[in-house]
């Protein structure tokens, strides 16, 4: 027989007929572990719902509670009809009634006076492949072939309709969305194999986490969703807190163990959504903003966040043409050593538009979403390049700090371009520093190493920032090529509150001069924290108490001239 059809169930209640089919099948090799016999639809019902996927049935058309097609149409609205192949057996030839049977998922339609052992047997055979192409055919038509979850054809049919039942019936329900962090950086430095073992293992923990009535699907790449039908918003607060604990776990893989973390954003029912792609718009805007604000959290959507989506798409349509017409601008905030002289300014972006000053971050993400981010940069470091030239002029010594952010520190195309807009203005390399963060060096290390070396090799400084709260390990620290540190403004901006961020200080402070690096101080605001970064030994200091970003002008010489400390501000 075929492999894990063990049963056998004969729906019959003519005992002289069930007597037949136990002798037609004692005179061959049938394969089944085990034959029981019923003769009610109810107790087939009940058998069938207890072991369907193992069972191959022998029904009967005509039962004392009603026909066969009784049966499989209340099967048929359970959804289980192709859980088990099924074989009806009739006394007399009825094509209508066939066609009623095929259509609901029997595999055969045989009569009685036509039974032999062999045909009894190769029809049951038959019966049970044909039956196991057919769920083969709608697991890949319907299912994930790598996680088996639903895909998202079937994942979007359901939600539409737990959306219309729930509108129906004043329901509650939740929709929850929900991608890796870094999935691409898995891939890039484990292989696609690694890849999909951790697809697998994301789609086993949200099988093994969802009650029954759940749906879990797989959209797509590392996207996943699942329903949660009859659940308000308060449990779904809860459960979506769980599952985010769920998915953020260490994946062993080979001689490897892969830090898996996940951002949720989720919608609930009733809503302001009209309909089912509305609500999933809605959960969608929730998971970005959970992806935007640091990853590795959940947030659920309200309407003040659709208003802030709307108002996002308004710049990522002015965006490419504030970039091509000159719209941006770059800022720069002074470093100050430890006499408070200048050393070396950081160049910041700044956008104003339609009345008011957007996001530095923000805008930058937007460019690399919409995939500009090389015609950006080529602008921006050909700004500040022309910048410290000019600075120069009157201050020869003075340095740039330029940030990188994390598609360009492993990137040798944007190296290239760094390298060739310095020449372009002449300038020295070792008067710049390239500023990279912990977090954006971890997402390709070998990758950033080496391009970071290049950059080195070439002249220019190297930068780490937001030093301290980031992943790197001391070993990684030590065998970069870089040579400042720049401690994260939290520590400082923190000092009060927390009494232990002081001896943090100290023994990044003290690693950085054992390594032979400076150390710059950001965060800092009070005088307070500039004394402690004077006792603390950092070699440069930069905050709004050492001077607010401002956009260069005609005053620019005098302020590089006079630090604000200096100028008694």
């Amino acid at each position: 027989m075929v492999s894990n059809i063990s049963s056998l169930l004969i729906v019959e209640d003519n005992p002289a007929d069930v007597t037949l089919y136990l002798r037609l099948l004692e005179d061959v090799e049938h394969g089944f572990e085990h034959i029981e016999c019923v003769s009610t639809i109810k107790a087939a019902m009940d058998c069938l719902e207890d072991a369907a996927s193992s069972t191959c049935c022998l029904l009967d058309f005509n039962l004392p509670d009603g026909s066969a097609l009784n049966l499989l149409e209340s099967l048929y609205s359970k959804q289980q009809v192709a859980n088990c192949p099924v074989i009806v057996i009739t006394g007399q030839e009825d094509t209508k009634n066939a066609v009623r049977l095929l259509k609901l998922g029997v595999q055969d339609y045989i009569v009685k006076d036509e039974l032999t052992s062999n045909t009894l047997v190769r029809t049951l055979k038959t019966a049970i492949q044909n039956w196991k192409l057919t769920k083969q055919l709608e697991q890949m038509a319907l299912y994930d072939s790598l996680t088996g979850l639903s895909n998202r054809g079937l994942f979007l049919e359901k939600l539409e309709q737990c959306f219309n039942e729930s509108l129906r019936y004043d329901h509650h329900f939740a929709l929850v969305l929900l991608d890796l962090d870094r999935f691409k950086s898995i891939n890039d430095t484990y292989g696609h194999e690694a890849g999909d073992f951790v697809l697998e293992a994301i789609g086993s923990k949200l099988q093994k986490f969802s009650r029954k009535a759940d749906v879990c699907g797989r959209l797509g790449g590392d996207e996943f969703a699942v329903i949660l039908p009859e659940t308000d918003d308060k449990s779904a607060h809860f459960v979506v807190q769980k599952l985010l604990k769920v998915l953020n776990f260490d994946l062993v893989w080979r001689n490897s163990v892969i830090p898996i973390a996940s951002s949720i954003g989720a919608s609930t029912f009733p809503s302001r959504a009209n309909s089912y792609k509305e609500l999933m718009r809605e959960a969608d805007i929730a998971l970005y903003h959970a992806k935007n604000r640091g990853r590795s959290q959940f947030i659920f959507y309200n309407e003040e966040e659709s208003e802030l989506e709307d108002e996002r798409g308004l710049l990522k349509e002015a965006l490419p043409n504030a970039i091509k017409n000159g719209k941006l601008q770059v800022a720069f905030q002074s470093i100050v050593d430890r006499q408070q002289k200048v050393f070396a300014v950081e160049a910041l972006l700044r956008w104003h538009h339609l009345g008011k000053w957007i996001n530095p971050i923000e805008t930058v993400n937007m460019v690399i979403e919409l995939g500009y981010d090389f015609e950006f940069h080529e602008w921006l470091f050909d700004q500040t390049f022309s910048k410290l030239k000019s600075f120069q002029t009157a201050h020869p010594t003075l340095k740039l700090c330029l940030n990188l952010p994390a598609n360009m520190c492993h990137n040798p195309k944007f190296s290239k371009l760094i390298t060739r807009l310095n020449a372009k203005h002449n300038l020295a390399p070792s008067d710049v520093i390239l500023e990279v963060t912990e977090t954006h060096l971890m997402v390709y290390p070998d990758k950033a190493k080496a391009c970071l070396e290049d950059l080195v090799n070439v002249g220019f400084n190297v930068a780490i920032d937001d030093f301290g709260t980031g992943y790197s390990s001391m070993e990684y620290i030590a065998d970069l090529p870089c040579s400042i540190l720049k401690i994260d403004k939290k520590f400082f901006l923190e000092m009060n509150n927390n009494k232990r961020y002081f001896k943090i200080i100290e023994a990044i402070c003290t690693l950085a001069h054992g390594l032979d690096m400076k150390v710059i101080a950001e965060g800092i605001e009070t005088l307070a924290h500039s004394e402690a970064a004077h006792k603390l030994h950092c070699d440069y200091l930069q905050g709004f108490y050492i001077g607010f970003p401002t956009i260069a002008g005609e005053d620019w010489q005098a302020y590089l001239t006079q630090s604000k400390i200096a100028q008694g501000d």
